[in-house]
């Protein structure tokens, strides 16, 4: 199921009175924090909070916080004790007797009930220690659970999920297939970070545990049900022919020619042909030579008269694996006196050629050949690559949206 990563409002979901579990007489049940919705434990969930904290009784502006209210008990609770597990079953945190006080009972239950101040569910353990409300915050995960204990015995559970939003309705979280790429400075050399290929996996694996914790509070699982994809490469082969390159203007006539794995491929252009058109003749010239080309094209730089169009060359298999492109040593790559014509190569020796505010739609060359050789077309996929440095200092990430 997919939805926006943009979190609306919370609004919490109401419903009946839960079917708390019960051992004995004694039972808990969760209030939200509106004071008036009664959280199923069967049905409903308790959220990580998305607000500051709070000290009481600001806290009541907290929108997922929920008060526990226990009734059957001939007296006040004792040996109250809150736990958060795993999704996995794991202890995460607990939360030893908690401060209880008076509080009005649920619709149908007589007698006297007790309440605690409202808890806070917090996606790390930085959240749950600050000092203002460590005394009502708890650590948990996004798919764990949240079990209610006095005198050693379990009086109800509920699961930690998605924000109570309308956007949210009908799911428990939403998942991401996260791909992570650590690039080698060349092939075969060291990663981009860590010492070796275990200690690199091991620091990406951390960063994107790090991520899920804060995307959680939006019901967004980084890390999916089967973890993230993450693995060292190789920098790619020079695998893409950028037709019209940056300044995208239209033939004049000429010649393109170029080498494909040893083979030599010449694609004529004629005056007045757009990029498209001739990158086109030449998917059409390399799957004669029994490979995959496909056409990929880019936004229209801010200096460019057009669009260059890229044409991406793979094996029969529509693999990397073999491909090959370069220039032939006896030809210009184009003698057409307009329609340039580069080669995506990949150099992260002196760091990946970054975007500036005139190719920020498309991207630079460089960075193109790395992002649409490790693109496995799947939309509902999200790309990581981790390179070791940019070729300016300044930068230290970027993101690529829209169809760049």
């Amino acid at each position: 199921m997919r939805a926006s990563l943009r979190c609306a409002a919370l609004c919490l979901l109401a419903s009946g009175v839960g079917n708390a579990q019960s051992v004995a007489t004694g039972q808990v049940f969760a209030l939200a924090n509106d004071g008036k919705t009664w959280v199923d434990a069967t049905r409903g969930h308790l959220a990580l909070s998305r607000d500051q904290p709070t000290t009481t009784p600001a806290a009541a502006l907290e929108s997922e916080a929920v008060r526990l209210v226990f009734s059957g008990f001939s007296g006040i609770p004792v040996a109250v004790r809150v736990r958060s597990q795993r999704e996995n079953g794991a202890l995460l945190d607990a939360l030893a007797e908690p401060t209880l006080h008076a509080w009005p009972c649920p619709p149908h239950i007589s007698g006297s009930c007790w309440a605690t101040e409202p808890l806070r569910l917090t996606p790390d353990r930085l959240d749950r220690d600050y000092f203002a409300v460590r005394e009502r915050s708890l650590q948990a995960d996004l798919g764990g659970q949240i079990l209610v204990e006095a005198s050693g015995q379990t009086l109800g559970s509920w699961w930690v999920g998605a924000p109570h939003s309308v956007l949210f309705a009908g799911a428990e979280r939403f998942a991401l297939k996260l791909r992570v790429r650590i690039l080698r400075v060349a092939a075969g050399g060291a990663p981009a970070v860590g010492a070796d290929v275990a200690s690199a996996i091991s620091r990406a694996r951390a960063e994107v545990q790090a991520a899920s914790r804060l995307w959680a509070q939006c019901g967004i699982d980084v890390q999916g049900p089967h973890g993230a994809d993450i693995q060292v490469v190789d920098p790619p082969p020079i695998a893409l022919v950028s037709v019209g390159c940056e300044a995208g203007l239209p033939a004049s006539g000429g010649q393109l020619a170029l080498r494909v794995q040893g083979r030599a491929v010449r694609v004529a252009s004629h005056p007045g042909e757009a990029p498209g058109v001739v990158a086109a003749r030449l998917a059409r010239a390399v799957r004669a030579l029994g490979l995959s080309a496909r056409l990929s094209p880019n936004p229209r730089s801010t200096a460019g008269a057009g669009a260059a169009v890229d044409v991406l060359i793979r094996n029969a298999a529509g693999a990397l694996s073999g491909v090959s492109a370069e220039a032939d040593p006896s030809l210009p790559l184009s003698t057409d006196a307009t329609l340039r014509v580069c080669l995506g190569e990949v150099d992260l020796g002196n760091g990946l050629s970054h975007f500036v505010e005139a190719d920020a739609a498309p991207g630079t060359l460089e960075e193109r050949a790395l992002i649409k050789a490790f693109d496995d077309g799947d939309p509902s996929t999200i790309e990581v690559l981790i390179v070791p440095s940019f070729d300016q200092s300044g930068r230290i990430g970027e993101s690529f949206i829209d169809d760049s």
